[in-house]
């Protein structure tokens, strides 16, 4: 562990570290005359926006150890991840309708996740999805427990992850479609308070500087920026709190999973902008067709798994390239499913477990990862399809037949 770069962890402390003496984590660029504990050696020197690319709240999480020394910080990261994994799978074992399903998604949690490429992809670079996915599991957990306020506190969890990461605000859709108010109340109430607490904690500027930083930092091809502009480069820097900065990273095999990788592979260079117009017209046109296709009174993994879906969907669209260690929120996604099995369809079943063994153990075949994560995605969408309008599929079976 002590030899992964974990080069997505070091920009989070470094902007805690500014956050708490006061200068702006997404703007920081740093000089000699500076502390090398304020510096990601990793960052380009010519760009304006630094690598900081998450929420002030997550930041947050940061800042009260934020000044403890990296290697520390860095082993207890490291413990921090499977930490929340194991705790993930135990939640939402524990939550599942049956014993069988839970069996399954201990065992899928266990071979899938925790084996996979993309979890080690996680661990070697520090990064910090797998607090994501445990917020949704958190909130199904509680929504399934017999707690006389569960649906306000599963909202307010909520509420505190699109805090964390704002494009987990496409959670809300179809709890809004069908009306669930106390959970809408609640995700409400833990939002403005997660934010008041930040702002209190981080400084009054820090959620526009934020909100500044993101599309610069979606309209920047870093794939096109030189390594001779990193900053341990154009300064010499060789070490920085008694660590090599150049990066030794694990040999993992990985792939940029987006559309605007998609676009980028075939040379074509779309604006930031049209991402972001795609990205809204699929939350339009995935709620009218909730609208359209409403069931009666469908249970609370259903909403959970096609909130999740339109989540993955927008991290999909998100200009800033997306790599392979975001996967690690398709465990609760592949819980839900499981615990809905009995609705969907076998042959989708089938190729999405084709895609899953595809990206976790063929990384030795060239196209073996990116195209087990496509088949992965489209799979997921079919079986939400499945599962959210029984009707409609109903209908066109009965069509084919």
């Amino acid at each position: 562990m002590d030899t992964s770069g974990a080069i997505d962890l070091r920009p989070r402390i470094v902007g805690a570290r500014l956050l708490n003496r006061g200068l702006d984590p997404y703007f920081h660029k740093w000089t000699p005359e500076q502390s090398p504990a304020l510096l990601d050696p990793l960052d380009f020197s010519n760009q304006p926006i630094s690598r900081v690319s998450v929420s002030p709240a997550v930041l947050m999480l940061h800042c009260f150890v934020a000044d403890w020394d990296y290697a520390r910080q860095q082993r207890l990261w490291f413990t921090l991840q499977w930490s929340i994994l194991i705790l993930s799978i135990v939640v939402m074992a524990l939550a599942a309708n049956a014993p069988v399903h839970a069996r399954l998604i201990a065992f899928q949690g266990l071979f899938f996740v925790a084996g996979s490429y993309y979890w080690l992809l996680h661990l070697e670079r520090g990064q910090v999805y797998i607090v994501y996915a445990f917020m949704i599991v958190l909130a199904y957990g509680v929504l399934k427990s017999g707690a006389a306020v569960r649906e306000v506190a599963a909202g307010a969890i909520l509420g505190i992850l699109i805090c964390l990461r704002i494009p987990a605000g496409a959670m809300l859709i179809p709890l809004a479609v069908y009306g669930r108010w106390r959970i809408l109340k609640g995700a409400a109430i833990g939002f403005i308070i997660a934010v008041i607490i930040t702002t209190a904690v981080c400084g009054p500027g820090v959620w526009h500087s934020y909100l500044r930083a993101m599309p610069a930092l979606g309209a920047t091809n870093r794939a096109s920026l030189g390594e001779s502009d990193r900053y341990y480069v154009v300064h010499e820097i060789r070490d920085v709190e008694g660590r090599p900065v150049t990066p030794k990273y694990w040999p993992i095999p990985t792939s940029k999973s987006s559309l605007q990788a998609i676009f980028d592979f075939v040379g074509v260079r779309l604006p930031s902008g049209v991402y972001t117009i795609a990205l809204f017209a699929m939350l339009g046109i995935a709620t009218y067709v909730l609208k359209r296709h409403r069931i009666r009174r469908p249970d609370d993994s259903v909403l959970f798994l096609t909130g999740a879906t339109l989540v993955m969907l927008v991290e999909i669209l998100l200009p800033p390239n997306r790599w392979t260690y975001a996967n690690v929120v398709w465990f609760p996604l592949f819980s839900l499913i499981i615990i809905n099995i009995d609705k969907v369809k076998k042959s989708t079943f089938m190729i999405l477990l084709t895609g899953l063994i595809l990206n976790n153990y063929f990384g030795f075949i060239a196209g073996g990862v990116t195209l087990g994560e496509w088949l992965v995605f489209v799979s997921i969408v079919m079986l939400t399809r499945q599962i959210v309008m029984p009707n409609v599929v109903n209908t066109e079976r009965l069509k084919s037949g």
